[in-house]
């Protein structure tokens, strides 16, 4: 499935930066890519975190249509959220081997947890899918109108001090301003997400559902960064996920999670 992914309003994705001084700019992720013999660095925005974003976005839903606050005890409540939209933690106490049949159950009530994956603290369900970079369309790689350059911009920004709580004279402090890397309104993002071949209908369209929720992406977002709008090269049907979202027999996820 391809996606192109639209921007807005200016998008905000930070670099890894720890340890490289960038001064008071936070700069947009970018990574190299080799078009023709020519290494480009072209802004992109990482397969992860759109995975996390359709992660969140699914799982705040599901445990709202089920009543998931009201029907299970606040710890295995939060312990099954920590696994759907976090992606979980492996502890201390890893099991040696599992039923098959127990995974098979776990992946048909929890869609969304078998196609993205997860750490269940004591054993690893791998994910159903594969999302890679969403790479900006520019003339570098003959997929735009402009170059990458011409699609970024800083935007610059300033923090203040609550002069009401802080006694900013006797401390000498003093507005910070920096400066946010961003790619601009209107530009296009392309990425692909494969599944794999034995990923099931309600898996896919638990997808297609994710991408119908998404509207924003990247940092900023309370400042009014990352709106985007998301289309496919194929149909995004998501109606066999939402069918089913009410499916899910909660006396097995019980189960399921106390015995982690």
């Amino acid at each position: 499935m391809k996606i192109k992914l639209t921007a807005l309003s200016p998008i905000a994705h930070g670099s890894f930066s720890e340890g490289v001084d960038t001064g008071n700019i936070s700069e947009f992720r970018k990574i190299p890519i080799n078009n023709n013999g020519t290494i480009f660095e072209i802004p992109a925005i990482s397969g992860n975190a759109f995975r996390g974003v359709i992660r969140r976005l699914l799982t705040r839903e599901f445990f709202t249509v089920n009543n998931i606050d009201k029907v299970i005890e606040p710890k295995i409540h939060d312990k099954l959220y920590a696994i759907m939209a976090n992606g979980g933690a492996l502890g201390k106490d890893l099991l040696t081997s599992l039923n098959p049949l127990f995974i098979q159950e776990i992946r048909k009530q929890l869609p969304i947890l078998s196609l993205l994956g997860s750490a269940c603290y004591k054993f690893m369900i791998n994910g159903m899918c594969s999302v890679g970079f969403l790479v900006l369309d520019c003339q570098e790689l003959g997929t735009g109108e402009f170059d990458s350059q011409t699609l970024l911009t800083e935007i610059g920004e300033t923090r203040h001090v609550d002069k009401s709580i802080i006694n900013v004279e006797k401390l000498d402090i003093k507005p910070m301003p920096y400066l946010t890397e961003a790619v601009i309104q209107g530009a296009t993002f392309s990425g692909e997400i494969i599944f794999a071949p034995q990923a099931t209908e309600i898996e896919k369209a638990a997808m297609c559902h994710g991408i119908k929720l998404i509207n924003h992406i990247g940092g900023k977002v309370a400042r009014g960064y990352g709106r985007v709008e998301i289309k496919s090269d194929e149909d995004i049907d998501d109606t066999e996920y939402v069918k089913n979202i009410k499916s899910c027999d909660m006396d097995f996820i019980r189960d399921f999670i106390k015995g982690i």
